[in-house]
């Protein structure tokens, strides 16, 4: 595909701040020639200048946007060119967006059919309106064009009418007006809700009371509220209007005026031009107006719902997994009762069952989840956060309050549910636990959550795991687009096992997919685990591409690593450690690092020139070597082994880092409950630590360990601008309300913070 020309170009680069204009163009060249984001951003740093994966979707979506711009400007040059001026065209090929182009458009684009304007154009008055604009001095007698048969030209009053309107048109597609609207409107436009007496009784409707009687500057609406605003409107609960104050109406009216009717205009035409202006600003511009505004608010309110989905989505996913652990997953519930699944520190079911703690039958069910715990020595206990949530809580804290798991030392963690009842119901669900009931399989997602987030939460689509607001009110196939982005980079930069992972996981590492992924694991069933990387390419449908996309975030863990420092050593005597890591056959102890294949032979040099050997890889010995060894010149040490420096770092680091490395271990894992707390024992002052569940746009929600979560409002965040679920954070308590059950946090600190995917 040829790439855009360099206006495009530098009109991105501007937008992509601290980055130079030809790192924008490598950027693109690369996202062209087909290579994935992580690819791009951990492979490719030289090229583009060190862009992270954010700053290239960032560019990709401005690119494509952009492009879409080009092609619709050469559609129209294609088909109007002749009747645009040069200097409008040229604004078009600098135009950034589709509404640039369509107010640049709108003068020169013939009126839709049926408009009054083209009615009247129709019956011939286009003549007349053109004479009067072009030289309003000059009265015109109108009667030239009566014609009693002809509807709409039977009296003066309808020949001028008739000339209103096509002038009203003219008017409203001035090239300058939007521009001069823009300046008069600033903070002077308003939207206004309002709903029926009958609407108010409705159950459903009391959820929107916030805005029954609701008027707001638009230059102060908040995301949260336009696309509340609009869900209502949806609904048929709210009824909204735009406005403009009077004072603006009148700054445009006169603006108009002084344009259109010049002070030489005949008192005849005086009065027709003031008449056709008026009727273009009631008919045409403001209602036109008013409904770019509506558009642009929600557009507006869809971006930055899906970058806080975005954001929360990337931080429950990066969430630290808890190795070792057997664990009883609950899924709570009053009427069906709750779900148990034991579950062995793999996350492989060791036993199912369901408990009515709510019920007469609270004394079996409190012998039925000691008996597993105990039995299956439960270190860990994950309950849902759904329906039943706190109530579970309290009956799984009184027995670790009467020492019930003794001697198995037991404590709990609430869990996001959100997406297990989907997943349970799904076809992969299906597959996986064929003879399982689907509420059983919900326990077992749920506990999977809690020993691995990443691995568990990538079966469920996005927008079901339910940590964003309003997600079924934006446009969904951005939301997918920015949501699939997030977990390719998100299971991409953190990496997984070859040879364990599943075709839910798989298919979401860079230039994979599902079908490549079934393919992968079909060959896997077929012939064993892999021995190293290089064997992908033995996979029929896997081709040089999606090797070199993926090779580098899938790892090889395998057994037979164990016996190949001693083949190393064996035959190192004949051949150069480069050429025994390009052995089909022999395991490889580069594939248990992000060191991409391609640069294998560069850290064989680098391991050999510090004076190590491979058996170092992930020791404090080989740290300190390569620290001893770069000190004089990074720089020269880079050309010494004939690599560039952004690739020996990502080399160096990877050398440092233990095998099984994974970047989530870098996050302080989360402090496990054996007791909980009541809305009761709150006072106004106290210090309370807890856990984020949800981030909207108005504030973050914060389990700690009451009956419901605490709100930290917008106002009372601070600096804490990145907050996402999973974080741990102290908090004070600003506002008790036991009523209504809602306690209102101030942000003081953050306990833990989420890694840098590179």
């Amino acid at each position: 595909m040829s790439l855009p020309s360099n206006s495009v170009i530098d009109l991105v680069a501007e937008e992509i701040q601290n980055f130079e204009a030809r790192h924008v163009h490598e950027a693109i060249q690369l996202i062209e020639n087909g290579n994935t984001i992580p690819f791009i951003a951990r492979y490719r740093r030289v090229q583009t200048g060190g862009m992270d994966a954010e700053v290239l979707r960032e560019l990709k979506m401005l690119y494509d946007n952009l492009r879409a711009v080009k092609s619709r400007v050469d559609k129209i040059i294609e088909k109007d060119g002749n009747l645009i001026p040069r200097s409008v065209k040229e604004a078009m090929r600098l135009a950034r967006s589709l509404e640039e182009i369509n107010e640049l458009y709108a003068p020169f684009k013939k009126g839709g059919k049926g408009t009054l304007a083209e009615r009247a154009r129709s019956l011939g008055l286009d003549s007349p309106a053109q004479c009067l604009l072009d030289n309003p001095c000059k009265v015109i007698g109108l009667s030239q064009y009566i014609q009693e048969s002809t509807e709409g030209l039977q009296t003066i009053k309808e020949i001028e009418t008739g000339i209103q309107h096509i002038i009203a048109d003219v008017i409203s597609k001035d090239k300058d007006l939007n521009a001069i609207m823009e300046h008069l409107l600033d903070g002077q436009v308003s939207l206004e809700c309002k709903t029926t007496d009958d609407k108010m009784k409705n159950d459903e409707a009391k959820k929107f009371e916030n805005y029954y009687d609701f008027c707001i500057n638009i230059s102060r609406i908040k995301s949260h509220q336009v696309l509340a605003i609009n869900r209502g409107e949806s609904m048929k609960v709210l009824t909204t209007r735009g406005f403009m104050s009077e004072e603006a109406k009148n700054d445009i009216l006169s603006w108009l005026r002084n344009k259109w009717i010049p002070s030489n205009t005949a008192a005849l035409n005086k009065k027709l031009l003031n008449a056709s202006i008026k009727d273009s600003f009631k008919r045409l511009i403001e209602k036109n107006y008013l409904r770019r505004m509506r558009v642009s608010l929600t557009a507006t309110a869809e971006r930055e719902a899906i970058e806080v989905f975005s954001r929360n989505l990337k931080k429950l996913l990066l969430a630290p997994p808890i190795r070792g652990q057997n664990t009883l997953g609950i899924d709570p519930g009053f009427k069906h009762g709750c779900k148990l699944a034991a579950l062995d520190k793999h996350g492989q079911v060791l036993e199912t069952a369901v408990v009515y703690p709510f019920r007469d039958l609270s004394k079996m069910a409190e012998a039925k989840v000691c008996d597993m715990v105990k039995r299956h020595k439960c270190t860990l206990i994950a309950i849902g956060n759904g329906t039943a949530c706190r109530e579970t809580e309290r009956f799984v804290v009184n027995l670790i309050k009467r020492n019930a798991f003794a001697p198995q030392e037991t404590s709990y963690q609430i869990v996001n549910e959100s997406g297990a009842s989907v997943w349970s119901v799904s076809k992969d669900a299906q597959i996986e636990f064929p003879n399982l009931d689907p509420n059983l399989r919900s326990a077992v997602s749920i506990g999977r959550r809690l020993q691995d987030p990443l691995l568990e939460l990538v079966k469920i689509e996005a927008k079901h795991i339910g940590v964003g607001m309003y997600q079924h009110d934006v446009n969904e196939m951005l939301l997918k687009g920015a949501l699939e982005g997030v977990i390719e980079d998100c299971v991409s930069f953190v990496g997984i096992d070859l040879n364990s992972c599943s075709v839910a996981v798989l298919r979401r590492i860079a230039g994979v997919g599902v079908k490549k992924a079934e393919l992968i694991v079909k060959w896997r069933e077929k012939h064993g685990p892999f021995v190293n990387r290089k064997q992908l390419l033995d996979v029929k449908g896997l081709g040089h591409k999606c090797f070199e996309q993926c090779a580098g975030f899938v790892k090889v863990n395998s057994s037979a690593h164990r016996d190949s420092a001693s083949r190393h050593q064996q035959v190192g005597k004949y051949r150069k450690l480069e050429e025994i890591a390009n052995d089909h056959l022999i395991p490889e102890p580069l594939d248990q690092t992000r060191i991409h294949p391609e640069s294998y032979s560069t850290a064989y040099r680098l391991i050999e020139t510090v004076g190590a050997n491979i058996n170092m890889i992930g020791t404090p010995e080989i740290a300190r070597l390569m620290d001893n060894w770069w000190k004089k010149s990074f720089q020269e040490r880079a050309k010494e082994i004939e690599t560039d420096e952004e690739t020996l770092l990502l080399i160096m680091k990877a050398l440092e880092q233990p095998l099984g490395y994974d970047l989530r271990s870098d996050i302080k894992q989360p402090t496990f409950r054996r007791d909980l707390s009541s809305i009761d024992e709150l006072v106004v002052g106290q210090c309370v630590s807890g856990v984020v569940r949800n981030v909207t746009s108005f504030g973050v929600f914060v389990d700690f360990g009451i009956e419901k979560d605490g709100l930290i409002h917008q106002s009372k965040l601070g600096s804490a601008s990145n907050l996402g679920p999973g974080d741990k954070c102290d908090c004070s308590v600003i506002s008790v309300d036991k009523t209504r059950l809602r306690v209102g946090l101030k942000f003081e600190r953050l306990k833990n913070s989420m890694p840098m995917l590179e």
